[in-house]
């Protein structure tokens, strides 16, 4: 293999192992997301703030993660809140982006396995342990100006992301962001960063060994 196709291969590798990372905390994240909201409803007594059970503020939650999770729901219908013409595209914003973390997953998790069982037979390429410590040391920084204003994180995060104000969302036209404080994103945050980050020394760690095996 030549050194321009070497250096190719280890780019298309360490991009998609940064993809899978990333994607992969997404995906567990919302997959925890139901703890999450569970602790912090009880918590911040959020059935005070709406007026309404536990339950019911549990079942909301529900409807509107499975919208968002669900290919096959095409409708945000709740059962206690009521939502405006932009509060309703920005939660189809946020829908297409879960399903593009999903298919981005998988596909990084073909190509992964894929080069996995190569290597078996023939070593390809390894691990770039400079990266992926790289990766992992740009998401401490994030997580530390987190830590001293996440507000200003939330707000550059939702600008990246988003062409409009839609995600600025107002309690009288959509009450249900009474129920998603900004306590409960931090928390989410929070998780996804500690989920990235032992994924990125579990790679590290197999990167270190293989590395020693071939010295």
């Amino acid at each position: 293999m030549g050194c321009l196709s070497m250096i190719f291969l280890n780019f298309i590798f360490d991009l998609t192992l940064a993809l899978f990372t990333i994607t992969s905390a997404v995906m567990v994240t919302i997959m925890a997301s139901n703890l999450i909201f569970w602790l912090d409803a009880h918590y911040l007594q959020l059935d005070l703030v709406v007026n309404l059970s536990q339950k019911q503020i549990w079942h909301n939650y529900q409807q509107v993660l499975d919208y968002l999770t669900r290919p096959w729901i095409s409708k945000l219908k709740m059962t206690n809140f009521y939502s405006s013409a932009s509060g309703l595209e920005h939660f189809r914003e946020v829908k297409i982006l879960f399903i593009l973390a999903l298919v981005v997953w998988i596909l990084c998790l073909i190509l992964l396995t894929w080069w996995w069982k190569k290597s078996q037979l023939q070593p390809l390429t390894v691990i770039n342990n400079r990266f992926i410590l790289g990766l992992g040391l740009i998401f401490v920084v994030v997580a530390l100006l987190a830590a001293i204003d996440f507000d200003d994180i939330f707000i550059a995060f939702h600008r990246l992301l988003f062409r409009n104000n839609d995600w600025l969302f107002d309690p009288n036209t959509d009450p249900i962001i009474k129920i998603l404080p900004d306590t409960f994103f931090a928390h989410c945050f929070l998780f996804a960063f500690v989920v990235f980050e032992l994924l990125v020394f579990s790679f590290w760690l197999y990167g270190h060994k293989k590395s020693k095996q071939a010295t």
